[in-house]
């Protein structure tokens, strides 16, 4: 049968359904048929304004219990091959961020790079080994002693600039002589 706006046959329990919206949308059911039609909005590009059109009961129940997107519609893209061009952009992009290291804490699993430290030239040796206006220099920030490895101290000296322990007391460390002899 033929009504205003969609078509029908039922059959047994089955009832088909197409109804000519925008564009023809066909629905088969077992739960509701074409009838009643109720009255939606559609625009009209000719008369350019909104206007009443019969829409069947299948498929106001069908957009009340369809929750969203169809997921036929949805899954078209998936289905669709790849243009090579977006296929090169893909793998090129893949390629990319396979090297990248990623950003934030370091991981526990790889030790982090051993840093190099600059090492300061000292005095040549004939200044060094002179015994002549090597002065000690009292400085606000300590250093770490050239001559011992666990030493640090406030003094640095006019001649040969280095930080050199001068400890006086229980723990005698004198570094500064040691460092300027032969």
């Amino acid at each position: 049968m033929e009504a205003e706006g969609h078509v029908y046959e039922t059959k047994d329990d089955l009832c088909l359904v197409k109804w000519l919206d925008n564009k023809a949308v066909t629905l088969l059911s077992t739960y509701v048929g074409p009838t009643p039609t109720s009255k939606v909005k559609r625009y009209d590009h000719s008369l350019k304004k909104h206007v009443d059109v019969d829409c069947p009961a299948v498929v106001g129940a069908y957009n009340a219990n369809m929750g969203g997107i169809d997921l036929e519609s949805k899954s078209l893209k998936n289905d669709k091959p790849l243009q090579m061009k977006e296929f090169q952009i893909r793998a090129a992009t893949s390629l990319m961020c396979q090297g990248k290291v990623p950003r934030g804490r370091p991981s526990l699993q790889t030790p982090p790079p051993a840093k190099k430290h600059r090492v300061q030239p000292g005095p040549q040796l004939d200044i060094r080994y002179d015994n002549v206006g090597h002065l000690p220099m009292s400085q606000e920030k300590k250093g770490r002693c050239r001559f011992c490895p666990t030493g640090y101290s406030f003094w640095t000296y006019s001649k040969c600039k280095v930080y050199l322990c001068l400890v006086c007391g229980k723990n005698q460390k004198n570094c500064f002589a040691a460092y300027h002899m032969k």
